[in-house]
């Protein structure tokens, strides 16, 4: 095994033996329920724009929705293309606490966590919301490692991921509004 790789396993076989075993359904149901809340999320923010028909919003919204499934196709595709597998399939020191049954790079979970958080900077969202997406996010991040089901350098491409497609939100947006005036 290579060195990045041992040190990826480590850090994550660290973090597992470290978890705070009675939070682990805590961690479960947050990632059982990333893509819903993720969801809700959404339909909370198009309901209130859309409602009140501010339309530099609504575009940005719109934005905000195509931004959020390229990422989730982005990070699908570069799974299967990759098809690295599970911790818990390549190393038995690393427990299982979390059906799967695909691949392990990117977190697909984390890609979508954080594409929104990163997101919804753009829309001028109060800051005590701002933390409590990126701190959801976060949790998100976490709840996949210390159930075993990625490694840490999955999650940090994730992050990156969702970074990354988050920063075409500003360019998109601006076109729509162009031409659509």
């Amino acid at each position: 095994m290579n060195f990045f790789l041992q040190i990826d396993y480590e850090f994550l076989r660290w973090i597992q033996a470290n978890r705070i075993v009675f939070l682990d359904p805590l961690f479960y149901w947050i990632s059982s329920y990333t893509f819903i809340i993720s969801i809700m999320i959404l339909g909370f923010i198009g309901l209130f724009y859309i409602k009140n028909k501010v339309k530099s919003f609504q575009i940005k919204y719109y934005s905000l929705l195509l931004i959020f499934i390229a990422s989730s196709t982005f990070s699908l595709i570069l799974k299967y293309i990759v098809k690295r597998p599970r911790p818990f399939v390549v190393h038995p020191a690393i427990i299982q606490l979390y059906e799967t049954s695909t691949f392990s790079f990117p977190s697909g979970h984390t890609s979508i966590a954080f594409t929104l958080a990163f997101s919804l900077v753009f829309f001028s969202l109060k800051k005590y919301y701002m933390i409590l997406i990126f701190i959801w996010a976060l949790l998100v991040a976490y709840s996949r490692m210390v159930l075993g089901a990625h490694y840490v350098s999955d999650i940090v491409t994730s992050i990156l991921i969702g970074f990354m497609f988050s920063l075409l939100i500003k360019p998109i947006s601006k076109e729509w509004i162009v031409r659509k005036t």
